[in-house]
């Protein structure tokens, strides 16, 4: 039987099993089982060499530069909504455990079609998308097939020692990612690294435009008004494109104020009645409206 296939096995049946614990206890004590019965043998296959990386200056391996972290593995492709759909729960978890903290998540992108394994169509997503961990394109789907992954997205959990901890297979499992990271990181204490050595850097590609991935146009006999979605605001032009208002300190969020403290998170579609302007705040799920 496959290792991730036992591993999973084994903890759906430590949380069949609640006795009234916690979903954390429940977690701890799996680890602790796996280890005294050493079901978790099995390390976790090291990245391929000569791979294409993001978001780092150098290549990371399993056994190497990540060794002492808890790392996260996201299978994923661009291509694929439901792997879109789990970035901000990656997100929040690369907010609430940070590389210091002794946790690295790092995407594993394995296209489906030919058109996504190219670097430069990953690079353009990884920045379209506001990617910040780094992203390996293992383009043949090596790692992909050795640890027998199914579907994407799947998120794996790897040990600080380099093991293979469990697998958590499409959307919905944010809660229970953090508290499995959570209970790794207490029950894997005297190996865990907390410290930031990583060659972890941003690329080149999040180098900023003035509009940056723009999806929505709103046009009236006076004014052209564009949902800069990548730069987080909305800008206000005149017909012939010069700038009268941008709407929008740049930075993601959800914040109510002026036009210079407002934030938007990927702010699209856009509908201007009488002086107000209603935004699709799509990343916050809210309409916004903005008073001109």
């Amino acid at each position: 039987m496959d290792t991730l296939q036992l591993l999973s096995q084994q903890l759906q049946s430590s949380l069949n099993t609640d006795n009234g614990n916690t979903r954390s206890s429940l977690y701890s004590q799996f680890l602790h089982k796996i280890i005294a019965e050493k079901i978790a043998t099995c390390p976790s296959p090291n990245f391929p060499t000569g791979l294409h990386w993001i978001n780092t200056s150098e290549p990371l391996s399993i056994s190497g530069s990540l060794r002492g972290k808890v790392i996260v593995l996201d299978f994923w492709t661009y291509c694929c909504v439901n792997c879109l759909h789990i970035l901000p729960d990656l997100h929040e978890i690369e907010q609430k455990f940070s590389v210091e903290d002794g946790v690295v998540v790092v995407g594993v992108h394995s296209a489906k079609f030919p058109n996504e394994r190219l670097n430069s169509n990953i690079e353009n997503a990884v920045c379209k998308y506001g990617i910040t961990h780094p992203v390996v394109n293992d383009s043949e789907a090596v790692m992909w097939r050795e640890l027998g992954i199914q579907c994407w997205p799947t998120v794996v959990i790897i040990s600080p020692t380099g093991q293979l901890l469990a697998q958590f297979v499409g959307e919905g499992h944010k809660e229970e990612m953090i508290d499995f990271i959570s209970s790794t990181l207490d029950v894997y204490s005297d190996s865990v690294e907390k410290n930031n050595t990583l060659p972890i850097t941003v690329g080149e590609s999040f180098k900023s435009s003035f509009l940056m991935y723009p999806s929505k146009v709103c046009v009236n006999d006076e004014l052209l008004i564009v949902s800069d979605t990548g730069n987080h605001r909305v800008v206000i032009c005149s017909l012939n494109g010069n700038i009268q208002k941008v709407v929008g300190c740049g930075s993601e969020g959800c914040k109510d104020g002026s036009f210079t403290d407002c934030s938007f998170t990927s702010p699209q579609g856009l509908c201007q009645i009488g002086d107000v302007i209603y935004v699709a705040d799509s990343h916050s799920h809210q309409i916004r409206s903005v008073m001109r």
